[in-house]
């Protein structure tokens, strides 16, 4: 069984999803794939610029992962750049490297077509 959280994150008030609005998508997108929400990890939320990877619950959600708590293996988030938008390409697949080595993938409520198989 797949049990998801949510990374729901906002740079400021004039973005075009609020916070929301991101969580009502990915309740959706999580009830639309049969997925449990990981009791006590149900989503980690911030109001941050994606500039930067360092980001205090980015970096929980990273090691939480890593970590023997983590009771999920699907990160839902609305839109991929809502992870981040790093100037350097590299530090983005960093981060899903990390998560599908712990055996936990990336998946987009709104875009779909971006969850391969195979692909963080």
């Amino acid at each position: 069984m797949e049990h998801a959280t949510e990374y729901l994150r906002r740079s400021s008030g004039k973005q075009e999803a609020s916070l929301d609005q991101q969580m009502e998508i990915n309740a959706a997108y999580i009830e639309r794939k049969g997925y449990l929400r990981a009791a006590g990890q149900e989503h980690f939320t911030e109001t941050m610029s994606g500039k930067t990877f360092d980001r205090p619950e980015f970096q929980r959600l990273v090691g939480l992962v890593t970590s023997e708590q983590n009771k999920f293996n699907v990160v839902v988030m609305y839109k991929p750049n809502r992870m981040g938008r790093a100037k350097q390409i590299e530090e983005f697949f960093y981060y899903e490297f990390i998560l599908s080595k712990q055996g936990v993938r990336i998946e987009y409520a709104l875009n779909d077509e971006c969850n391969l198989e195979g692909i963080a």
